[in-house]
């Protein structure tokens, strides 16, 4: 090994370890600034979580990541053929790294960990899909549930916000589906070539966006069963304010530092529109955001230090 090659590869380990080691001083700086105790008063009243509350929260949780690994393989098919267990260290690994930069852009960096430097440029363009594919479902849902949100919710998220979601998603469309499609960004060197979309068939766009779905309905139904353990009333309209959730905190620039305060607080002004105690909201979103955020982020610190370029 040439004495460049070995900077390169303790500079590669060592990013790797400060990676690993900041995101989880981020997760422990996070939880500590809680209002911890509030929270354990409002589960204490709450006997079902004594019981059987987080094992059905769990699963909920391994289906939303089950389904992002079962995406990120199928879109890897077209770069390199990896199983469930690659696709496992690489999802989780890369979200690791996501977390402690602005709008996760630091998962593209991770995923290209995996992979030689000739696929590097696939990589990034597709997980650019598979972002854009769940963002669309995001959208979608929002646009197809936005009428059934209560008219006091409506009036503060009005008709504007609802046509532009509608635009976007009509523009986001019609980019994953033209096969001929390429796009130039200026940011990273030359070209992304997107004409390898040609490999990425009609029938492999639905399966992801099919895929995207099902970890959207995970997390949207864990959230919603979260809010039931507290009382909340499980309605089409709860349903619906959930899905203008998450379209808000998805256009919301954020990092993971501040990720959880800003989820909170468009929860907490969205359900609290309905009457729903702002502790329960807080509440609620801190068990999800444990069991979808932290847990997967401690495995990913894990594995981010053990990536098998190939």
């Amino acid at each position: 090994m040439t004495l460049s090659a070995k900077v390169k590869y303790y500079f590669f380990n060592a990013a790797k370890i400060a990676i690993a080691i900041i995101a989880l001083y981020f997760i422990y700086e996070k939880i500590s600034d809680q209002p911890l105790e509030e929270i354990n008063k409002e589960l204490d009243v709450i006997e079902s979580f004594k019981y059987f509350a987080f094992v059905p929260i769990f699963l909920f949780s391994s289906a939303n990541w089950f389904f992002e690994i079962l995406k990120w393989q199928n879109l890897s098919f077209h770069i390199r053929k990896i199983n469930l267990s690659e696709s496992f260290a690489i999802v989780l690994s890369s979200f690791t790294a996501s977390i402690i930069t602005p709008n996760k852009i630091g998962e593209y960096g991770a995923k290209v960990m995996f992979y030689d430097k000739a696929r590097w440029k696939k990589v990034l363009g597709y997980n650019f899909i598979g972002n854009m594919m769940q963002l669309s479902i995001t959208l979608l849902m929002a646009i197809v549930f936005y009428h059934f949100t209560p008219l006091i919710v409506q009036n503060k998220v009005p008709e504007f916000i609802f046509s532009v979601t509608v635009i976007i998603f009509f523009v986001m469309t019609f980019f994953l589906f033209n096969m001929g499609l390429s796009l130039r960004i200026t940011k990273i060197n030359k070209r992304i070539d997107f004409k390898s979309l040609s490999e990425f068939t009609i029938s492999d766009r639905f399966k992801v966006l099919l895929l995207s779905l099902m970890r959207y309905l995970s997390f949207s139904f864990q959230f919603l069963f979260i809010l039931f353990l507290f009382g909340i009333e499980i309605s089409l309209e709860n349903f619906s304010i959930i899905t203008l959730n998450y379209l808000l905190i998805s256009v919301v620039p954020t990092i993971f530092l501040g990720d959880l305060l800003i989820r909170g607080s468009i929860a907490i002004f969205m359900f609290s529109l309905v009457g729903i105690n702002e502790l329960v909201v807080v509440s609620v979103v801190f068990i999800a955001w444990i069991f979808n955020f932290v847990l997967p982020a401690v495995i990913g610190a894990i594995m981010v230090l053990k990536p098998k370029t190939q």
